[in-house]
């Protein structure tokens, strides 16, 4: 095995708890793209969340974002894949959601919606760096097919919901836990593992030669299909199962270390 390409998770993987990358992770990610091989980001994030840390790291490829819904060059702005919701699974999630009084957002054109300037909503922006677009009721009844929809709550209320969601919708969306809070529902044959594949299959690289790196439910499809998969310390054990090996925790430089381990020569 040879590792060709790189794809990395955002949140709790390739930043740390305050958000930032360690500079022992940037320096080993621009060591690893100096020796010709591909380091890209695998996020549930908007494309416009995660391309400055893209930009900064020196990644010039496609981005997997939104778990693999949009798949799109950093530079250019080249699509090189987008698979949204189905409008009549959107509609109904969203009335489901509206009648229960539960909160969710929508995410169109690469930019997010909220009924209300909410604390959820402005727990999100400070995370994404993104500011939310308040609509009111128009929320519900978006013009064009979203790429994701999200619902935030305590740990607690999504535990109780997350079944529910499931028997419902679970054929008609992806739906994951990307974090304790975080619910993320995109199309049924999205999911990060399938961005990597086809990324991978555009730039002419064997399963054998990929390595990824995660720490949450949202992960596991790519580090059960890389040649290499690798969780964080800091990931649940069911995340840790599917991988091949374990590196240090987010803030202590794991992605560093496995880049270091297993990728510089």
């Amino acid at each position: 095995m040879a590792i060709q390409l790189v794809a990395i998770d955002m949140d709790g993987t390739l930043l740390t708890d305050e958000l930032e990358v360690s500079p022992r992770t940037v320096a080993a990610i621009q060591a690893a793209q100096q020796q010709g091989v591909t380091v890209t980001i695998a996020t549930g994030r908007m494309f416009q969340s995660a391309k400055p840390f893209a930009e900064r790291l020196g990644v010039d490829v496609p981005l997997i974002t939104y778990n693999g819904a949009l798949v799109k060059s950093c530079r250019s702005g080249e699509v090189w894949h987008e698979e949204l919701l189905p409008m009549d699974t959107t509609l109904s999630v969203l009335a489901y959601f509206r009648e229960r009084g539960w909160y969710i957002q929508t995410y169109v054109d690469d930019e997010f919606y909220v009924r209300d300037y909410s604390e959820e909503a402005r727990t999100y922006e400070a995370v994404s760096g993104i500011s939310p677009h308040v609509v009111g009721e128009a929320m519900f009844a978006p013009a064009k097919e979203p790429l994701k929809l999200l619902t935030l709550a305590e740990p607690e209320h999504l535990d109780a919901i997350t079944p529910v969601l499931q028997e419902r919708f679970g054929s008609k969306v992806c739906l994951t836990r990307a974090k304790n809070h975080m619910i993320e529902m995109v199309n049924s044959e999205v999911n990060k593992g399938r961005g990597v594949a086809m990324l991978a299959k555009r730039l002419g690289i064997l399963q054998q030669d990929i390595m990824v790196l995660g720490d949450s439910e949202n992960d596991m499809t790519m580090l059960a299909y890389a040649g290499l998969g690798v969780a964080m310390d800091n990931a649940d054990d069911k995340v840790k199962a599917v991988a091949d090996a374990v590196t240090a925790d987010n803030n202590r430089d794991g992605v560093a270390l496995a880049i270091e381990k297993y990728v510089l020569k």
